[in-house]
């Protein structure tokens, strides 16, 4: 995932909470709300955590709240270790099973404005379903689908509320398409990898207002020669042979393409 990164790798002992020292969790505190024994660890109670609403966890599973420094920190709770990098103060809510695997919702919370910045779920330690991920003002800024862990089907990435990218993956978790986007309009640079009469081709170009623009290349997966070459102009092909020379009214056309600068 683009943006935000967060990194949660966390072991609890089956979801047992421990009675925290003076020197317990320097950096890190945490809450375990929802398993036998529950203790508040957090070492401020005056300091509420901010959230707009908190996640249910399946049965069988603890619910466990980190809110981090950031620095990455390495830590001790009855032996077990607990390491966490992220953006300062933010907030990660989430569950984890008996065998100390994240299971269920997951959500991290900005603070002190409780701003919902990540929200998904995870299935045996494994991210699963919908994945969002949202700036601080609250205004999206990708979302996708992971299947065992792995990304599959169409990743978008949005700028300002917009649609600004799209990656699509297939089910074993390669990359098919690779494209910029001006809302829903393909703008900007593209390359996809796709099958024709069973051979493994990948086309890149550039898009401009929804036409193809530019030079396009189709060449064999993992070839250096192209095997087809085409020069568009606003969706119109110019030329298919790459040293056909100046074209047209416009001879500096082709220069200004591979100039970026069309």
């Amino acid at each position: 995932m683009t943006g935000t990164a967060i990194l949660v790798a966390v072991a609890v002992l089956g979801c047992r909470t421990a009675s925290p020292s003076s020197d317990h969790l320097p950096a890190t505190e945490v809450t375990l709300t929802s398993c036998p024994d529950n203790r508040d660890l957090l070492p401020d109670p005056d300091q509420p955590l901010q959230r707009l609403v908190k996640i249910g966890c399946p049965k069988g599973t603890c619910r466990l709240e980190t809110r981090l420094e950031p620095t990455k920190v390495q830590t001790s709770i009855e032996g077990a270790t607990l390491v966490v990098t992220t953006v300062a103060g933010d907030l990660v809510d989430s569950c984890v099973d008996e065998r100390d695997r994240f299971e269920g919702p997951y959500v991290v919370w900005s603070q002190p404005a409780g701003q919902k910045l990540v929200e998904g779920a995870y299935h045996g330690g494994k991210q699963v379903g919908v994945w969002s991920e949202y700036d601080r003002a609250g205004r999206k800024i990708s979302e996708g689908t992971y299947l065992a862990g792995t990304k599959v089907g169409v990743w978008s990435q949005y700028d300002d509320a917009k649609l600004s990218h799209v990656d699509e993956y297939d089910d074993t978790g390669s990359r098919i398409l690779d494209e910029d986007r001006r809302g829903n309009v393909r703008h900007g640079r593209s390359w996809r990898r796709f099958r024709s009469d069973d051979v493994e081709l990948v086309e890149y170009g550039s898009y401009r207002d929804g036409t193809k623009h530019c030079e396009w290349t189709i060449l064999r997966q993992g070839a250096s020669r192209p095997q087809r070459y085409e020069l568009y102009r606003s969706g119109e092909l110019l030329a298919t042979d790459p040293n056909a020379g100046p074209i047209g009214p416009d001879p500096s056309f082709t220069e200004r393409c591979r100039a970026g600068r069309e």
